[in-house]
């Protein structure tokens, strides 16, 4: 990051690294000095494979083999989310999980991410995925809701808890996990004692959406 583009722009490319177990590491450390809103991330390798430039890269295996579709979103999501991949090449499938997280980020969460409090639920995680879980929670200046991003590295355990502070605590709140399908209704100070998030395999992700019930 830069401090003198900063000074001139709205935003700062967070790093050129393609592969999203590094930019999820890179977006830890560089938020520690700098707010998301002028974190830039872009997805710009998906199907998975190699990119001019970074063929000879130890990166090539890791951009092949790690990470689905919705945990590569989510790690861009981060900060000020763009996608910049070849969609040309993607299966009406995938399409569609890009299409709902744009609608999602822009009509929802891109507030919250850019302007709320950020908390760092887990220690950073390495370059290479090879610890338990990542999550990062920001929640609305507000108190009026927030959302959760958990990723599931290399951990065996399909499940963990996560405590999600800065919502008041006698609120009813509504959250919305979309990798599982389901919404729970439940309070702040519930969410401050901790919520459980099941990811079913290695290298996936969830994304929690908390709203005023």
């Amino acid at each position: 990051m830069d401090g003198e583009i900063l000074s001139r722009a709205h935003v700062n490319w967070v790093s050129d690294q393609p592969g999203p177990l590094r930019k999820l590491a890179i977006h830890f450390g560089t938020q520690l000095a700098h707010p998301a809103v002028v974190c830039n991330d872009w997805l710009i390798e998906w199907p998975p494979g190699r990119i001019a430039g970074y063929d000879d890269d130890e990166d090539s295996v890791v951009l092949a083999e790690h990470c689905d579709l919705p945990f590569r979103l989510r790690v861009a999501m981060l900060g000020s989310f763009g996608i910049s991949a070849s969609i040309d090449r993607w299966p009406e499938a995938d399409l569609v999980v890009a299409a709902e997280h744009v609608a999602l980020y822009r009509g929802k969460l891109r507030s919250i991410i850019h302007h709320g409090d950020q908390y760092l639920l887990t220690p950073p995680p390495p370059i290479d995925g090879s610890s338990g879980w990542a999550a990062v929670w920001y929640a609305a200046k507000d108190g009026a809701g927030g959302v959760l991003f958990v990723f599931r590295l290399a951990s065996g355990e399909t499940r963990s808890v996560f405590r999600l502070p800065g919502l008041l605590d006698e609120k009813g709140y509504r959250a919305s996990l979309f990798s599982a399908g389901s919404i729970l209704d439940t309070t702040g100070e519930a969410l401050a004692r901790g919520l459980s998030i099941t990811v079913p395999g290695q290298f996936q992700s969830e994304l929690v959406l908390v709203e005023p019930n």
